[in-house]
């Protein structure tokens, strides 16, 4: 597997660590993290340890041996990432045995904070098994990077889907919730994780109908469902009051995040955008607040769907999920009972006809967007919006 452009080809056996960079220089002073790169290669950091022919992690003794045969056969695009989150840049693998799509995310090992991101997202993905969370294949550590192989979403993110829809019809948004929660549900109720980074752009899908959360890069476990967190990482925009205000939070701060993600879907245009950003340049950008600006209007202000335009059922729906005390705010699995969520199996019909048609054009959409084209971009979502009634 060789990266083009950088001239680096990937070792395969554990001890191919080479770099310029003494284990010295990468070896973190903190007794309680020991994060570090051991001389024969091996990048050891909480209960994982990485080589270049996997990943094992000594708290379960067991092993995830991916690595070196997953290497050998991905022929990775470096020319045209997929996108870059919150702990590195992804790219498209192809594995030769099957052709089957993976998806690699590329994380340097040289930066404490980025070091403190990969175990993040190690924890949360490593013993994670749910249809609704992005799956975790195998981990392999060369050259100062560890790359980190996941399930290929192959449509994109909520955000692509908004490009080609604007807004999503409450029917298949009903679909998309309910997906969604129960993603939610595992991570709190059975994993205690706090994701800290719900926004649009981590919420996936792919050509089956399958929404699915990803990027766990700044999640946080928690001892129980009653604890709470208090450190400040996450995208400011979509950050609940408590965590903006520098409160305590804990899993009711994804619902808020969630709460702003599913009115913005419904409405085509981010909560807070102003209400003369309506216009068609502007629906899908999100105006860039400043932090105290974007704390006072949510301060003096209540995101609410107009109940003319929307039901009462969605209407409540957005109306508890951003309910500004935290101690009001419910649960996922509480809102997997809502009558907003529980009607999504009246509509399975409806869904699928939706994802047949807008899976194909945000598949085009994003094609046209990695081969730089942006002239064929903008007539393609033109194109797509034309004769959209579902």
């Amino acid at each position: 597997m060789v990266r083009k452009k950088m001239n680096l080809t990937l070792g395969l056996g554990s001890g191919d660590l080479e770099s310029n960079t003494s284990t010295s220089e990468i070896v973190n002073d903190s007794s309680e993290n020991n994060e570090y790169v051991s001389h024969g290669g091996t990048f050891h950091g909480g209960e994982f340890h990485i080589t270049g022919e996997g990943i094992t992690t000594s708290k379960h003794q067991r092993a995830n041996k991916l690595g070196t045969e997953l290497k050998q056969n991905l022929v990775v695009n470096y020319d045209n990432p997929l996108g870059a989150g919150a702990s590195g840049v992804v790219y498209l693998a192809i594995d030769k045995r099957d052709n089957s799509k993976i998806a690699l995310k590329e994380i340097s090992v040289f930066d404490e904070g980025r070091r403190k991101q990969i175990l993040k997202e190690l924890e949360a993905m490593y013993d994670s098994n749910h249809n609704h969370l992005v799956s975790f294949h195998g981990a392999f550590y060369s050259e100062g990077s560890i790359s980190i192989a996941m399930e290929y979403m192959d449509v994109g993110a909520i955000t692509d889907i908004m490009e080609v829809c604007g807004k999503i019809p409450e029917t298949i948004l009903s679909v998309i919730t309910e997906q969604v929660l129960q993603g939610f549900y595992y991570l709190h109720k059975k994993r205690h994780l706090i994701h800290r980074d719900v926004k649009p752009n981590n919420i996936l899908m792919n050509s089956k109908g399958e929404f699915k959360i990803t990027d766990f890069g700044v999640s946080s476990e928690l001892e129980d469902s009653k604890a709470d967190c208090g450190t400040f990482v996450g995208t400011v925009m979509y950050m609940s009051p408590e965590r903006l205000g520098g409160e305590k939070y804990s899993y009711e701060s994804d619902i808020w995040s969630f709460g702003l993600t599913i009115m913005e879907l419904a409405t085509g245009r981010f909560p807070y955008n102003d209400d003369d950003d309506d216009n068609s340049e502007k629906k899908n950008k999100i105006r860039q607040y400043g932090f105290w600006e974007l704390l006072t209007l949510i301060n003096k202000n209540d995101p609410q769907l107009n109940p003319k335009e929307f039901s009462k059922e969605i209407c409540n729906f957005i109306s508890i999920c951003l309910n500004k005390d935290r101690t009001k705010r419910p649960t996922a699995e509480f809102l997997l009972s809502h009558p907003f969520v529980t009607r999504a199996r009246n509509y399975s019909k409806e869904y699928q006809q939706w994802v047949s048609i807008v899976t194909p054009m945000v598949q085009k959409l994003n094609a046209k967007k990695i081969s730089e084209n942006p002239e064929a971009t903008s007539d393609l979502i033109a194109e797509a919006l034309n004769g959209f009634t579902i």
